[in-house]
Order: C-alpha cells, then structure tokens, then sequence
C-alpha cells in the first residue's frame, strides 16, 4: 500500500543561518536557472539545500530538513522568488511541500492540493539528500 503524502501548514518563511566558505547563494540560483534554461538537469546540496534543475526546463530549491519546496524556474522562464541573503544568513519564502515517492516528484500545496510530477531526477535528489543527511550526523 502506498504511503498517504502528509499535509502540513502553510510552509513558512525560513531562515537559516550558515558558514559562507565562499557560497552565495544568489548566484547559485541564478546558476541553476540558467541550467535549467538550457535544459541541463544539475542537483547540487548546499549546507541544508538542494537545488536541482531538470531537462523540462524548470528549476527548484529544496529545504531537505523541513521538506519545504520553492520554483525558481518553470520551462525556462525564471520566477520570482521571496528570498533574503546577508552574509551570516538567508531566508526563503516557501511555496510547498514536498515528497520524492519512487520517480514521483510530489508538492503539498496550500489548500488539499496535491500535484505529482514525473521526468525529474529524483533518484539524484534522493542520494544528495541522503548525502547531506550523512553529512550532518557526523
């Protein structure tokens, strides 16, 4: 039997505190929506996030301890996003939640909606998910 995806709350405005060594995050979003503009498919972990583009052409960031979700790119075009960054901390707000079930990508949205997307490469997010996991229990 297949798991029931779980609805939380409005996903919230989130901030994160992190080392630089050197990220801005900015141009890693903005590095990731030209990937995705050319229809590269990238998965990329950085400190608590995933960011991915896809061969569809769109572009996400990933949130991998609250499972929280924001687009930054849909076929191309690139979206705006609620998005604050100094040197000791950024914060984002979210647009969903989200759930990788096999090759499902899987967003909670507000309200009962559920929508799954298939073609993205979930099986890479899954292990860059895992890997930050891996990296943060040590």
């Amino acid at each position: 039997m297949a798991r029931k995806p779980t609805r939380a709350a409005s996903p919230p405005h989130t901030s994160w505190q992190i080392e630089r060594g050197g990220v801005h995050l900015k141009k890693e979003f903005e590095q990731i929506t030209r990937s995705a503009r050319e229809g590269i498919t990238k998965v990329v972990g950085i400190g608590p996030l995933v960011l991915f583009s896809t061969a569809t052409r769109d572009a996400w960031v990933l949130d991998v301890e609250d499972k929280l979700a924001c687009c930054l790119a849909r076929d191309g075009a690139s979206l705006g996003v609620d998005f604050e960054e100094s040197d000791e901390r950024f914060s984002i707000r979210w647009q969903a939640g989200f759930e990788i079930h096999g090759e499902a990508f899987v967003l909670l949205e507000d309200g009962p909606r559920v929508r799954t997307i298939l073609g993205y490469p979930t099986e890479a997010i899954a292990s860059t998910i895992k890997l930050l996991h891996d990296r943060g229990q040590r």
